[in-house]
């Protein structure tokens, strides 16, 4: 077999430099592969040990009610329940590009009013409920504390802050 390259370039742009990937990976596309997330991008850590226990591991967006009705509907038809991931648990928004969701990492009440009640019903059916939190974060005007939107807030308390 013959040597594989991954080469990975981008410009730089307003939003961060560039850089410049080049991996042999000893002739195999899973070797490149390897060599790749070993030394560049990173691998994902292996999945926690109930998630393999049996189970869908289930994404729902629509709030409190429509979670709620779309797991009594699989309960009711023994569907059984790993994890659901609400990636809406913070609200959406709908610029022009389409719907997103809030990079908050606050609880919408709105939208999941009795969220513990929620959790908890998830938890009764053996399931556990999933999110995630990235780098993204956007202020939400009408979510303020002492004149700094949460953004600023989490920001102070980890250093980050850059500018004004």
């Amino acid at each position: 077999m013959g040597v594989v390259t991954v080469s990975v370039a981008s410009e730089t742009s307003s939003h961060g430099a560039a850089s410049l990937c080049v991996v042999d990976g000893g002739g195999s596309v899973l070797g490149a592969i390897k060599e790749y997330t070993g030394i560049h991008a990173g691998r994902m850590s292996p999945l926690p040990s109930w998630a393999y226990k049996g189970g869908a591991l289930l994404g729902i967006e629509g709030g409190t009610d429509y979670v709620n009705a779309t797991l009594r509907r699989l309960w009711k038809a023994n569907v059984p329940i790993a994890g659901v991931w609400m990636q809406d648990w913070t609200g959406q928004r709908d610029p022009i590009i389409g719907k997103m969701v809030w990079y908050n990492w606050v609880l919408d009440k709105e939208r999941y009013p009795r969220w513990q009640e929620l959790v908890a019903s998830i938890k009764a059916h053996g399931g556990r409920v999933l999110t995630y939190v990235n780098s993204f974060l956007s202020d939400r005007p009408e979510v303020s504390t002492q004149g700094h939107t949460e953004t600023h807030s989490i920001l102070s308390l980890l250093n980050r802050i850059v500018g004004g």
